[in-house]
């Protein structure tokens, strides 16, 4: 699927069943959809190179707790990593923010999670 230079569709969200999303690679340059919170059975999000995000990391892509690997990297993600990250995605295995900005120590709860992919 490509969108590049357009929008995420919000509509995306309602398809309930979704297990892996892959958007990687276009060029977004607004925020992700709310509505991409409601994909509750999401275990694959691929979301690297789409320089989205303005800011910190989006709460919403911690709202899908069934998220086991997370793709975050090439973006413009700056700030730190929240503590409450951990808590809302404990079955994450992969987690992916290499080329970003962040900034701060990575919170120890991080540590907690069961990874098996590539490091942070």
């Amino acid at each position: 699927m490509n969108f590049s230079g357009g929008t995420i569709p919000p509509q995306l969200g309602n398809l309930s069943f979704l297990v892996s999303l892959d958007i990687s690679r276009n060029n977004f340059l607004i925020e992700l959809p709310h509505e991409l919170a409601h994909l509750r059975r999401l275990r694959y999000l691929n979301l690297g190179s789409i320089f989205c995000f303005m800011g910190s990391l989006p709460p919403s892509v911690c709202n899908m707790s069934n998220l086991e690997t997370l793709w975050l990297s090439f973006n413009s993600i700056d700030g730190t990593i929240p503590a409450e990250f951990q808590s809302q995605c404990s079955l994450l295995q992969v987690l992916s923010l290499s080329m970003n900005h962040l900034t701060g120590i990575i919170p120890k709860q991080i540590g907690n999670l069961m990874m098996r992919g590539p490091t942070i």
